[in-house]
């Protein structure tokens, strides 16, 4: 059996986690839970699962920072959920190389098939300890990382879905489903996000006119970098420059 230690700040959530789980066919038993990141360091070092399951949003340190934290770890692994749907944490948590990422409320069959997935990571890599396995199959993460990896290179050029699953070697459909299902929004909405975080920088750090901006973030004009710029923090890019701003992205 694969230990799982769960980590939320809601008691009342960790305990129907553990109660409705069907973990004994999932190939996993509960060894630990808490309701905090430091106490849950402490038993997760004492315990050593082979799953850490954490909510992000918690008081003192987040489940982020607990990953951070564990980092000195080898072989663990991560399913972080939070109620709410933020692209700073799905970037970060893809970074830190968790496993997968869920939004609450979340459907049951796709957190117990992240799971399944999981203990089989886990069984092939423990064999491979003793000798050669079957290769596992490819890991979604890792093409939603190479597309993240690929925007954040290339945002200032004319791409689109079609441009970056073609360098990934993988379908639209398919890259389009990774970010509506990892990072819960569109591709469009992602490299937006992406491209209205770099012009962000570029107004608050150099004296570029807007419509220079506008070009150096990807936009082929000034009108429409300004719609998008006031669709996602909600004023417009001359505003912000000036100071009338909240720094919410």
């Amino acid at each position: 059996m694969v230990r799982v230690f769960i980590v939320d700040d809601s008691q009342l959530f960790v305990e129907e986690l553990v109660q409705t789980t069907p973990w004994e066919a999932l190939g996993c038993e509960v060894c630990g839970t808490a309701n905090d990141a430091d106490t849950a360091e402490k038993q997760i070092r004492k315990l050593v699962p082979g799953i850490v399951i954490s909510d992000i949003c918690m008081a003192n340190r987040s489940g982020l920072d607990l990953i951070d934290a564990l980092s000195d770890m080898p072989d663990m692994e991560y399913i972080l959920i939070s109620a709410y749907s933020r692209f700073e944490y799905a970037q970060k948590a893809i970074r830190l190389d968790v496993a997968d990422y869920f939004v609450k409320p979340f459907d049951d069959e796709e957190f117990y098939e992240a799971v399944r997935r999981l203990v089989e990571k886990i069984r092939t890599r423990d064999q491979g300890k003793t000798g050669p396995v079957p290769m596992p199959p490819d890991d979604p993460k890792d093409y939603l990382n190479q597309a993240i990896q690929y925007i954040d290179q290339h945002y200032a050029e004319e791409i689109s879905v079609a441009t970056v699953a073609g360098a990934c070697f993988i379908s639209e459909s398919y890259l389009s489903k990774l970010f509506r299902k990892k990072l819960d929004t569109s591709f469009n909405e992602y490299l937006n996000y992406i491209r209205i975080q770099k012009a962000q920088h570029l107004l608050r750090n150099t004296n570029l006119m807007i419509y220079e901006i506008a070009e150096k973030t990807g936009f082929n004009t000034e009108k429409y970098f300004s719609l998008v710029f006031r669709k996602v923090t909600g004023i417009t890019p001359r505003q912000y420059k000036t100071g009338n701003r909240e720094d919410s992205i």
